[in-house]
């Protein structure tokens, strides 16, 4: 069984620069939130949605 190492590394190295660029991207739109805070989403303004209380509750365990 023959196996391509060259093509699972070239494969693994792209999905390495995705993720790095992800994560760059996301950092960027993290210190943005953190400089300019959003309104508040939507579940919180009309008291929250049992999704919400879900996932508190699933946090504090």
């Amino acid at each position: 069984q023959d196996v391509n190492f060259d093509a699972i590394l070239g494969e693994l190295y792209e999905l390495e620069s995705q993720l790095n660029n992800t994560q760059s991207q996301l950092s960027r739109s993290l210190a943005s939130a953190n400089t300019h805070p959003p309104s508040p989403p939507a579940a919180f303004q009309d008291g929250g949605t049992q999704s919400n209380k879900d996932n508190t509750h699933a946090s504090e365990q």
